[in-house]
């Protein structure tokens, strides 16, 4: 390409979710090529809340009162280290018929993101020098679209992706002693106790 135009964009997670920005990356792509979208939707949009959830009261941002920036300096500031883990497609698929072979039950089917975050689980508190008496919690994100109630339009724009209020909990000597399929079943009992249906106004 000798010359072009280049858009970018940025958008915040809290303002829409995976779904959300898909659907407008396509429709800008639809208009980019052809000059209009085939089939425009109109834009839905909701304000509610969960049930349980008190309406907030807004309080301009004036009006707030801020703490002052920690005054330290930035040789003190402990960093977090991060590491890169890649799993092989063989890997994901040998963990997942591992927990499901440990589990054992022909109703219940461990998924390989089930699979592969309880093998991160059990490997991260292994390593992490907790005492085997010591709790441990895993949350996870879930997708609430295909799990309110009543659902929401296909159209609907916004974050729909929220972390689970209860986690998973148990005590280390169960999580490490119990197997890669017990931790996966825990996990997977938290991701269906959300699909029953969250009632919102």
């Amino acid at each position: 390409m000798k010359d072009g135009v280049f858009l970018g964009f940025c958008y915040n997670h809290l303002v829409a979710d995976g779904a959300s920005m898909w659907r407008f990356l396509h429709t800008w792509s639809k208009i980019c090529s052809s000059g209009s979208a085939s089939e425009p939707h109109p834009l839905a949009l909701k304000g509610w809340f969960l049930k349980g959830i008190d309406y907030p009261i807004h309080i301009p941002v004036s009006e707030a009162k801020r703490p002052p920036p920690p005054s330290r300096e930035l040789s003190s500031v402990r960093f977090t280290k991060d590491r890169v883990f890649h799993f092989s497609k063989k890997n994901i698929s040998d963990l997942k018929a591992k927990a499901n072979s440990e589990v054992g039950s022909s109703d219940m089917t461990i998924s390989s993101l089930q699979a592969v975050s309880a093998h991160m689980w059990r490997s991260i508190v292994r390593h992490s020098g907790l005492s085997r008496e010591g709790e441990t919690h895993c949350k996870v994100a879930v997708d609430l679209r295909q799990r309110l109630n009543p659902p929401l339009e296909k159209e609907c724009f916004g974050n729909m992706v929220y972390s689970t209020p209860v986690p998973a909990t148990t005590t280390v000597e169960d999580l490490l002693d119990r197997g890669l399929g017990w931790a996966a079943l825990q996990i997977n009992k938290l991701v269906r106790s959300q699909a029953l249906g969250v009632d919102i106004e």
